[in-house]
């Protein structure tokens, strides 16, 4: 008999618990926005690709040891590029780069001697 009264007082003590956290209004709506940050790693995603693109495109065409930076927002599904930065050695003509990527891509870009 010992034994089902000790089950019923573990009972007790176990509803004496649960029963507060049944009527408490508690709240599991986390504010995390998963969709911001799927975009911002989308968009980073995106900005090293063109960067890899740009640098590919002045490797071929002989413009060896630049180095670039992009600015890429994601709007639902349009990919709008603020910003390209490309940074060049002396001895470099800024036109000539520009046009270089320009011709190769259609893609706007500062160029800035490197130290600028």
């Amino acid at each position: 008999m010992g034994k089902f009264y000790k089950t019923i007082l573990a009972l007790f003590i176990f509803l004496s618990f649960i029963y507060p956290a049944v009527n408490a209004d508690i709240d599991f709506d986390f504010a995390y926005d998963f969709q911001e940050s799927e975009d911002v790693s989308q968009a980073e995603s995106y900005e090293n690709s063109v960067c890899v693109k740009i640098l590919s495109v002045l490797e071929n065409a002989g413009y060896g040891g630049c180095t670039a930076d992009c600015d890429i927002d994601i709007d639902g599904e349009e990919i709008i590029i603020n910003n390209v930065s490309v940074y060049v050695p002396d001895g470099y003509d800024i036109r000539d780069v520009e046009d270089c990527i320009y011709k190769e891509l259609g893609i706007v870009a500062e160029v800035y001697k490197i130290g600028e």
